[in-house]
């Protein structure tokens, strides 16, 4: 979570290998979604 938004903090934070660019104050839905893609991409259900 990063309290920047800018075009070159979104590269930074792909650089550094981070799945998501969430910005400060995050709205708790939004942290909640975050938190539910990166399950279901990193964690996928068998069936």
């Amino acid at each position: 979570m990063t309290g920047v938004s800018d075009e070159d903090a979104v590269e930074r934070t792909a650089a550094a290998w981070f799945d998501r660019h969430v910005i400060k104050p995050a709205d708790p839905a939004e942290r909640e979604r975050a938190a539910w893609a990166f399950l279901r991409e990193h964690y996928p259900r068998d069936g």
